[in-house]
């Protein structure tokens, strides 16, 4: 990173956040739950909203036990990096940990995309002029 603006990690920090609702908008996206509900599932509960993806994806694959286990590790690091990106909101953020913000938040992501037995729909669009840029080609090759 090249930015010495405390603005740009505190910004990081925030992109990441985002990211993270992101994800959880695709994984589980928000359910309107009653008031009497212990747990919360609407758009500002992204946080229990991955939780409970995690959930559904792996009670039923591996033994009670080792679920346990891995649904509390999610947990943690989940709990770990949301406290990390705050941090760029409520106080000043350096290089180092806009760095450890962007390492932690990819390696959550992969450990929620890892979860599912089945592989994800991707939800991309496809830039046609992009990947014939890319390819060295005329777009009308790729619309063949």
């Amino acid at each position: 990173m090249s930015s010495e603006n405390s603005e740009d990690y505190a910004h990081i920090a925030l992109s990441c956040r985002r990211t993270i609702e992101y994800l959880a908008d695709t994984l589980f996206p928000p359910i309107e739950t009653n008031e009497n509900d212990e747990l919360k599932l609407g758009k500002q509960q992204s946080k229990n909203r991955l939780l409970a993806f995690a959930h559904k994806e792996t009670e039923n694959s591996e033994p009670l036990i080792s679920f346990i286990k891995k649904s509390t590790e999610l947990k943690k690091k989940l709990n770990k990096t949301t406290e990390l990106q705050n941090k760029g909101l409520h106080s000043e953020i350096d290089s180092e940990l806009a760095k450890k913000c962007i390492k932690d938040t990819l390696l959550l992501i992969n450990d929620f995309v890892s979860l599912p037995l089945h592989s994800l729909p991707p939800k991309v669009r496809l830039d046609k002029d992009f990947l014939a840029g890319l390819l060295g080609r005329s777009q009308d090759i790729l619309d063949k």
